[in-house]
């Protein structure tokens, strides 16, 4: 019943079966878990050469470097994600308003 969200970009082809495969791996956790989980998965890139050491790099990223990574580059790219629609809401969702930027002062420097 809409639990969950599944993310695409416009101009991506998905799997056939993604969205069935990432459902059944957010039914196997515990509730509190589906809570916290943001589900990636690989990727294919077309035509297949095309930034092949990006592609080869993001999907060989173990557990441990999917974490030490992120300040590299997102590491789970977005159009991937499966995640509780309850949750992305508690986040409030995309916003589309860029954020004020706050510039240092003298004051900040004293």
């Amino acid at each position: 019943h809409r639990r969950f969200l599944c993310m695409l970009d416009s101009d991506d082809k998905m799997h056939p079966h993604r969205v069935a495969e990432q459902v059944c791996a957010m039914l196997r956790l515990t509730d509190d878990k589906k809570h916290l989980t943001l589900l990636g998965s690989q990727f294919d890139r077309t035509p297949p050469d095309s930034t092949w050491h990006y592609a080869q790099w993001a999907n060989g990223l173990t557990d441990e470097r999917l974490l030490l990574e992120q300040f590299r580059e997102c590491t789970l790219l977005q159009p991937t994600w499966m995640m509780s629609r309850k949750r992305f809401e508690e986040l409030g969702g995309y916003v589309e308003a860029p954020t004020p930027v706050t510039l240092p002062t003298e004051a900040d420097y004293s």
